[in-house]
């Protein structure tokens, strides 16, 4: 009895000597997880309303609304060479035409956004808001359009600290930036008075509406 009952854990004992000697050392392998992030980018808009008039010049020689519209952009993403464009626009006889510009070519901050008339009758002309955003403004060329200077603010990335840098392109009539990963603000105020030589008794009554895009879809 007790011959047998030693049997088995002796073999088993051989079995695992002889396992370790025929054994290749080191033993070890290795897995390699890959995990692959698609780009994100998430572009949000803030309403900033509407403004009233709150005087006329005398003589309808100017307009001064009651209070600075200001509207934010919130755009996160985690691509760190990603660029977003502005672009204005405005409704005109012919379809919605470019409605921003730039007072210097070199200054991506001195922005001016034209608005159109959308009163049935009254809608402006594309010739009308060009004459504007070719910076040639007449007021006998540009009847129901008013412009408005916009000043941007912000734009400082919430991570990094770093602040995006807008590039004015003339010809597109829109403003580049290029922006770090994580979510930037871009804030834009309307001026409550109107751009030189854009409104008079060429303007008439009604509402008058212009739209800002933010997009990283160039024109």
């Amino acid at each position: 009895m007790k011959i047998s009952k030693l049997l088995p854990i002796a073999l088993a004992f051989t079995l695992c000597t002889s396992l370790a000697a025929f054994a290749e050392d080191p033993i070890a392998a290795t897995a390699t997880y890959t995990l692959q992030l698609p780009e994100y980018l998430k572009i949000t808009a803030s309403d900033p309303g509407a403004a009233g008039v709150t005087s006329y010049d005398d003589g309808y020689t100017g307009v001064n609304l009651d209070k600075a519209l200001a509207g934010t952009f919130t755009v996160i993403t985690n691509n760190p060479d990603k660029v977003v464009y502005l672009q204005g626009s405005a409704t005109t006889t012919s379809g919605a035409v470019n409605a921003l510009f730039s007072e210097d070519d070199a200054d991506a901050k001195k922005l001016v956004l034209v608005f159109a008339n959308k009163t049935a009758n009254h809608i402006p002309t594309s010739d009308d808001i060009s004459n504007i955003t070719a910076g040639t403004a007449a007021i006998a060329s540009n009847s129901n359009a008013i412009a408005f200077r916009l000043s941007p603010s912000g734009m400082t990335n919430d991570i990094l600290g770093t602040t995006a840098t807008g590039t004015w392109d003339s010809t597109k009539k829109q403003v580049s930036y290029a922006i770090d990963n994580g979510t930037t603000n871009f804030t834009y105020t309307l001026a409550q008075t109107a751009y030189d030589n854009t409104f008079s008794t060429h303007d008439t009554m009604g509402d008058y509406v212009a739209t800002l895009t933010m997009t990283d879809t160039s024109l």
